[in-house]
């Protein structure tokens, strides 16, 4: 008994870790509705969490007391951010947000997922929080109505539910039609409220669930998207003029009314800066964080806040800055075996592994590959996490874990 109460902690801890900045968002939103003091109140609490958090997460890695893979890639992240201390001044500058950002977002959510036994009742914590998070995206609309500011941090703190909601429109054994309908809310509140990064994680979403369809419901989604492509093509100039009708201070829909749908504000300078010094020292090793620090010189970016900032907004060029080219070899080898785990999992045709490979997958290319940060985001912890758990024997080996086309 003492071990399955273990198992279902590490279930339900996961979850909330996964979905924790939808509370801090709502409790911003409350306070801007209302004018109370919960942003302060949760400002001040972020810290005291985040290190609980983090002490839960050791109290369970003492409690099985085995290594794992998450535990190995942690352990190489303490190597390089050492030599990455001696190399590269100004990390230490950042250097107390970087370890907890790391730890919390990334280390401790792979390490947990890692350690899921039940993926079904993971799948029911998900869901529970979708109408959180939908509780979440209606406050905000609230909230914008009285300080229209565009906000990235909303659009990825609800990419999570938004998915599982998607996911759920196509394999749930009952309510798809509610589950398409909430992921519709959550994108035109973001559409109003939020980026544009969030819709791209939908996108590769969507491709995946095609991917893992049968060939009967392929081809009727197939023609319902076409219907779509060619609807929106023809009355695209009309959509936006609607759009920006009733919703005139959206970022977002001024982007797409004015043809700069891909427009990356300073992306397009980042990555040529970041290549064109990674040019003149290809295999130089620049340590864990030297893209902030070099990004923030160049363009005279000063402080904490200017440092932390200034990051490359693309994993691939990231990870070829931070390493040199002698990374490349190991990015080859993780797009191969990506490749083989999704060949995998569509022969096998196991759908609770196939809805979390989904939400993972979609979450850290789309957001890794235009915005933030593998040190810094819990998309990154996802991935890691589930092909930590995939690729446990174990794990496969369970009947628990049958094939199924539904949930």
């Amino acid at each position: 008994m003492k071990s399955i109460s273990i198992d279902n902690l590490v279930i339900h801890f996961l979850a909330l870790l996964i979905h924790w900045n939808i509370i801090t968002g709502l409790a911003e939103c409350i306070d801007i509705i209302f004018g109370s003091n919960l942003v302060g109140m949760s400002a001040f609490l972020t810290r005291y969490i985040s290190l609980f958090f983090i002490g839960i997460t050791c109290f369970i890695i003492i409690y099985y007391g085995t290594l794992d893979m998450s535990m190995i890639f942690g352990m190489i992240y303490g190597f390089f951010l050492i030599i990455s201390l001696i190399i590269e001044p100004g990390i230490e500058t950042i250097l107390s947000r970087a370890i907890i950002y790391y730890v919390l977002n990334v280390f401790c959510v792979a390490y947990l997922l890692s350690r899921v036994s039940d993926l079904l009742l993971l799948w029911k914590d998900m869901n529970t929080f979708i109408f959180i998070a939908l509780l979440y995206a209606l406050a905000k609309w609230a909230a914008f109505s009285v300080v229209p500011e565009y906000d990235m941090s909303f659009s990825y703190a609800i990419t999570v539910p938004a998915l599982v909601s998607l996911i759920n429109s196509f394999y749930k054994n009952r309510n798809r039609s509610l589950y398409l309908i909430v992921f519709g809310v959550f994108c035109v509140i973001n559409l109003k409220c939020g980026s544009r990064g969030c819709f791209l994680c939908f996108l590769i979403a969507f491709m995946f669930i095609f991917l893992f369809l049968d060939y009967k419901r392929k081809a009727v989604v197939a023609s319902c998207a076409a219907v779509l492509f060619f609807t929106l093509t023809v009355l695209w100039d009309r959509i936006c003029e609607f759009l920006l009708m009733h919703f005139p201070t959206s970022r977002s829909i001024h982007l797409l009314s004015t043809g700069m749908a891909f427009y990356g504000a300073s992306r397009g300078k980042y990555y040529t800066s970041i290549i064109s010094c990674l040019k003149k020292q290809p295999f130089r090793f620049r340590g864990l964080y030297a893209d902030r620090i070099y990004l923030s010189k160049l363009f005279h970016v000063l402080g904490k806040e200017g440092i932390w900032g200034s990051y490359s907004h693309n994993i691939l060029i990231e990870l070829l800055f931070q390493f040199g080219l002698a990374m490349l070899p190991i990015v080859i080898v993780g797009f191969i075996i990506f490749i083989r785990t999704t060949i995998r999992l569509r022969k096998e045709q196991n759908m609770q592994l196939i809805a979390f490979f989904i939400v993972s997958a979609s979450y850290a290319i789309g957001q890794l590959m235009i915005s933030s940060s593998y040190l810094i985001s819990p998309s990154f912890g996802l991935i890691c996490g589930f092909f930590s758990l995939y690729y446990k024997k174990a794990y496969f080996n369970s009947s628990k874990y049958a094939h199924n086309d539904t949930f």
